[in-house]
């Protein structure tokens, strides 16, 4: 692994830059040209985590948590109307829209709230109670269905059934126990196993089984004492982008542990298939983006009925694995249609129940 530190660095996707060197919590800044994705520094307006999801196929709903409750947009920023009914008007300084079905979304403080309709309902859920607030909240890269969140003194979490239940995977990554403060999570796409977390005082630390266990990932990596966040670079998985309240912001390269995730160049072309097949809980549909489409997956049956509609929106050129799992399906054999613009591939799969 190799680090350094950087002031503002240009990809295909966009610009990571470190908003001003001279705050004392810059924060790392990432945007394509639709401000796909981005962390913004908290100002005297409250603003603290914005992000986008696509309210319908002519408009992008942009949600932004802030002290005051829940905002949206609907036109791009020109008109912000506050979130009402059941999501109550307080402080909200986490917030994330799922990017394998963009109308679940979460947000929270010292509440906890999920929508399955781009924010038009709310639904408030349980939390552990260890710790004081959530500090960190993050959606799963590849699993609808998965979200992460850090809690203030008590560590990280992780649900796997849409935030209804949830399950601590601090396991050995060590904290102070003063100021027991994680933050930083970002999953690989391409082997959602892989995992990373910053640990305040300790530095960053990656997991290779889920957060079954972790190690210290920091060689080249002179900051440890900060709160930090972390990017994975989608066209090349072997980079991370941390930001840190230590007033920098380092790229990283790392050396790949698994076959998964050893393809660190965008694709030429179209291609697609599933894994593990046969399989029996849950299956990952691949499939890789020469340029920027629009895609949609279609499960069918081995009568041709369509079984569940899994994608449908716009991705990004690159390497992309979505997560597939239905407990009221039957064993026996299933289709999977990928839709890319114009192009069509179909994959046949096994499920033994």
């Amino acid at each position: 692994m190799t680090a350094q530190r950087v002031i503002r660095y240009h990809t295909d996707l966009g610009i990571i830059t470190l908003i001003d060197p001279n705050l004392a919590f810059p924060w790392v800044f990432f945007c394509d040209d639709e401000i796909n994705c981005c962390f913004i520094k908290e100002d005297d307006k409250g603003m603290n985590k914005i992000r986008v999801t696509n309210y319908s196929d002519e408009v992008k709903r942009i949600m932004l948590a802030t002290t005051d409750g829940l905002y949206f947009s609907d036109n791009l920023g020109v008109n912000w109307t506050l979130a009402q009914g059941e999501l109550p008007v307080e402080l909200f300084s986490n917030l994330d829209v799922s990017l394998v079905n963009p109308d679940i979304a979460y947000v929270g403080h010292n509440n906890f709230f999920r929508t399955t309709d781009c924010g038009d309902t709310w639904t408030q859920l349980s939390i552990p109670s260890d710790g004081l607030y959530i500090n960190e909240i993050y959606c799963d890269p590849v699993d609808p269905g998965k979200v992460f969140i850090c809690k203030f003194q008590s560590g990280i979490y992780v649900s796997s059934d849409y935030g209804n239940n949830w399950q601590s995977v601090m396991n050995n990554i060590p904290y102070n126990s003063n100021y027991n403060y994680i933050s930083g999570i970002a999953v690989n796409p391409l082997n959602p196993d892989n995992i990373y977390v910053n640990s305040y005082d300790y530095g960053i630390f990656i997991s290779n089984n889920g957060g079954e266990s972790w190690e210290e990932f920091n060689e080249g990596l002179r900051t440890r004492y900060a709160d930090g966040h972390t990017i994975i670079d989608p066209t090349d998985t072997t980079k991370l982008y941390l930001g840190t309240d230590a007033q920098s912001v380092w790229s990283i390269t790392r050396t790949p542990t698994s076959i998964d995730d050893i393809i660190t160049t965008l694709p030429t072309n179209f291609s697609a298939y599933n894994y593990p097949n046969p399989f029996n809980a849950s299956t990952n549909i691949v499939f890789t983006l020469p340029n920027r489409a629009d895609i949609r997956i279609d499960i069918y049956d081995m009568l041709g009925r369509r079984v569940e509609v899994i994608t449908d929106r716009v991705f990004e050129p690159g390497y992309h694995a979505i997560r597939w799992q239905n407990s009221d399906i039957n064993s026996g054999v299933y289709f999977y249609k990928i839709t890319a613009d114009d192009i069509t591939e179909t994959g046949k799969m096994m499920y033994l129940k």
